[in-house]
């Protein structure tokens, strides 16, 4: 179905098509000072949080892949051709909302999560962030998005700026850390996690990880994985209570198609 809200006369909308004029992809990119954004989005953003650097912010939104090409490299591929266009018409940072499954993968582009996440209708997403002046970080992760930085004279003040409205950035994700350094995070946020089986802990070693709202701690294993590994706080199910240091799968019962959507009916103590 066609969708339309009050910013999108204010966005670059871009469209993917193959050599028979099919449709692959879209996504949308929005300046994040524009007035007319719409509340669900001002929330899920921070934006009023993020108003000192606003009219250097573009938003990533709505990149949605035809279901043919769900399992190509096209959605990660768009999602960088949005950031560049932002990033080459003079923005200095790039935001978007994130499912579970796809934090790793942004993270390993040079996003970092920011925030909380919120629930966006049916679905749960994370609000990540990227700045391109954090030359040396994307350098580090070899990020495809790093040739962009090149076109530009960096500016470490933006970074800074970025870093005292959410110190939480200043964290890095496990991906830009030593094995090492993966191991005693993961420790930190959950002593137990020592005595979890070698294949388990390779997994983890590769995890998104994320804070929702009530305090708890989760790692996303990897995208196209199907579990989430408990780091800190509790989640209350209807017939159980899932503790730090326990993988559990996707249901009905825990979360609910996890890769898009928390269920409702959780509790998080």
């Amino acid at each position: 179905k066609r969708v339309f809200l009050p910013h999108d006369e204010y966005s670059v909308h871009v469209a993917v098509r193959d050599n028979h004029g099919n449709l692959l992809a879209v996504g949308t990119a929005t300046p994040a000072n524009v007035r007319c954004i719409i509340p669900e989005w001002q929330c899920m953003f921070d934006l009023a949080k993020l108003s000192p650097v606003s009219k250097d912010l573009v938003l990533i939104s709505r990149v949605i892949v035809e279901n043919s090409a769900r399992l190509s490299p096209l959605f990660g591929q768009m999602s960088m051709h949005l950031a560049s266009i932002g990033i080459e018409n003079g923005f200095s940072y790039a935001a978007h909302y994130c499912a579970p499954c796809k934090i790793a993968l942004y993270e390993r582009l040079g996003y970092r999560c920011y925030g909380l996440g919120h629930s966006l209708g049916h679905f749960f997403r994370i609000p990540m962030i990227f700045a391109i002046d954090a030359t040396d970080y994307l350098q580090r992760l070899r990020s495809p998005l790093s040739r962009l930085s090149g076109k530009r004279q960096a500016n470490s003040e933006k970074v800074d700026s970025l870093l005292k409205l959410f110190p939480e950035l200043s964290e890095l994700p496990l991906c830009a850390l030593s094995t090492e350094q993966r191991l005693q995070r993961l420790k930190r946020f959950c002593p137990g996690i020592a005595s979890a089986g070698n294949t388990l802990l390779q997994a983890l070693m590769k995890a998104g990880i994320f804070r929702l709202p009530a305090g708890a701690i989760l790692a996303r294993n990897g995208q196209n994985e199907g579990s989430f590994f408990l780091l800190q706080g509790s989640i209350r199910t209807k017939n159980a209570l899932i503790h730090p240091g326990v993988p559990f799968k996707t249901g009905p019962e825990t979360l609910t198609a996890a890769e898009d959507c928390l269920a409702a009916s959780i509790t998080l103590q």
